[in-house]
């Protein structure tokens, strides 16, 4: 680990760049681990330092999409821990659905106490829609529209029972 400073003479503590190859995934999700554990927060930035994610970041105080009863009646199956447990195949749909969403320049993304593990929020307040999206399989995509920073501190179930969203896009596990 080191201290960088960047162009805005914004400091930081990074560690020694890796690039990012499938012979390099163990190392990243260590290094990205040891952030999480030491620090609560880490983030992939450029060479220079710069944001890679281009709308900024909101940090909420509130878990988005807490667990609560499953509005479907089944057994939730354990959360994974992070998308490195993930089977290759699936790392890629997750990846190609964040760039699905992301390629439409969202105004801000937000995310929960859960972090980047959790879910994220795509905010696009300009036409009133907000996508909660999760970095994991086996969950959904949820659409809303108002009152975003009210409905995401609410449970699935309630956002199902109350036809709080606009729209839900289920995921599904590749095999």
């Amino acid at each position: 680990m080191n201290i960088a400073t960047n162009s805005n003479s914004e400091k930081f503590i990074i560690s020694d760049p890796v690039e990012f190859t499938s012979e390099n995934d163990d190392l990243l999700v260590h290094i990205i681990n040891l952030f999480l554990e030491i620090f609560g927060h880490c983030e992939i930035r450029s060479e220079n330092l710069d944001s890679i994610i281009r709308a900024p970041l909101r940090k909420l105080n509130w878990d988005v999409l807490p667990p609560g009863k499953k509005p479907w009646g089944e057994l939730k199956p354990l959360v994974r821990e992070a998308t490195g447990n993930l089977s290759d195949g699936n790392k890629v749909v997750i990846d190609k659905r964040l760039e699905s969403i992301n390629v439409h320049e969202p105004d801000f993304v937000a995310v929960g106490r859960a972090g980047f593990s959790g879910y994220l929020i795509f905010g696009f307040p300009e036409k009133n829609l907000y996508i909660l999206e999760s970095t994991q399989t086996n969950n959904a995509t949820y659409v809303i529209e108002n009152n975003w920073e009210v409905l995401s501190g609410l449970t699935k179930a309630e956002i199902l029972e109350n036809n709080l969203h606009k729209e839900r896009v289920f995921h599904r596990e590749l095999v």
